[in-house]
C-alpha cells in the first residue's frame, strides 16, 4: 500500500483548482490590483485638479466653458429645421463583389 500524500492547500470538493498563473499573468494581475485600489485616489486628485483650474479660470477673469449659446433678444420657437442633402441621382445600384463587402 502506497503512502498518501496530502497537499498543503486543500481545495473545497466540488470546486474546480485554478491553473497556476504565469510570471506575467502575475503581474497583469498585480497591477490591475494595484490600479483599482488607487482608483478612488486618481479620481478625487483629478477632481481637485478641476476645481483648482476653474478657481484659477475666474480669478483670472476668464469666460466660463458654457454648454448652451443664448443670444440677446433670441426667442425659442420650437421650430427644427431639417436639410436633406440629396445625392441619390448620383448613387449607382451596382451589386459589389462578395470580396469586397466583407
Amino acid at each position: 500500500m502506497e503512502p498518501q500524500v496530502e497537499s498543503s492547500v486543500s481545495v473545497p470538493s466540488g470546486l474546480p483548482e485554478d491553473p497556476p498563473l504565469s510570471k506575467n499573468a502575475l503581474k497583469r494581475a498585480l497591477k490591475r490590483k494595484r490600479w483599482e485600489e488607487t482608483k478612488d485616489d486618481r479620481k478625487a486628485l483629478k477632481k481637485a485638479k478641476l476645481k483648482e483650474k476653474k478657481e484659477k479660470s475666474k480669478l483670472a477673469g476668464e469666460a466660463q466653458n458654457r454648454r448652451k449659446v443664448v443670444v440677446e433678444g433670441q426667442e425659442e420657437s420650437g421650430i427644427k429645421v431639417v436639410v436633406d442633402c440629396s445625392f441619390d441621382h448620383l448613387m449607382t445600384d451596382k451589386v459589389c463583389p462578395l470580396w469586397v463587402c466583407h
